[in-house]
């Protein structure tokens, strides 16, 4: 299996825990959006794309992202119970909203591979409603231009993680 088809798992609301497998290279729109009950994912370490709305409105706490990965949709973790993040090197693309409303979010980490946030919306804001985000983006790069853009604070080191 390669793919995780569109909304393969949607809306299973008593889904727990997922284990993806390393087979799998793509997890495709609202794959297991809806899932509420959705704490613990287990991500493929060949896994490359992240489809839009795919784990939005779960409870995931905490994600460790692939190094494998190089795009994260439009609003794929909108909703959910994030506190942290670390965008692994090597991802190319934040969608729309992908982290939209993630209320808990407190420090994420953004990598100097990243050449496209948030697509091309005038004003667009891939950590919109996140009212307690600081981040750590290197100097000079995509990422760290996108944070000071749009107002969030920027931390010298990702120590601390």
């Amino acid at each position: 299996v390669e793919t995780i088809g569109r909304y393969a798992f949607s809306k299973c609301v008593n889904l727990q825990s997922v284990t993806i497998p390393d087979s799998v290279k793509i997890v495709e729109e609202g794959a297991f959006s809806g899932c509420e009950m959705l704490q613990h994912i287990n991500m493929s370490q060949e896994l490359e794309i992240i489809g839009r709305h795919a784990f939005s409105m779960c409870s995931i706490t905490e994600i460790e992202l692939p190094e494998s990965l190089r795009v994260i949709g439009e609003y794929a973790f909108s909703n959910c119970l994030l506190e942290s993040l670390i965008v692994p090197e090597g991802v190319q693309e934040l969608g729309y909203e992908a982290f939209f409303q993630n209320r808990l979010l407190g420090k994420v980490i953004l990598p100097a591979s990243l050449t496209k946030i948030g697509g091309s919306y005038l004003g667009s804001k891939v950590f919109d409603i996140c009212p307690n985000i600081r981040a750590y983006a290197p100097k000079g790069s995509v990422a760290e231009r996108y944070c000071m853009e749009n107002g969030m604070e920027l931390l010298d080191s990702p120590d601390g993680f």
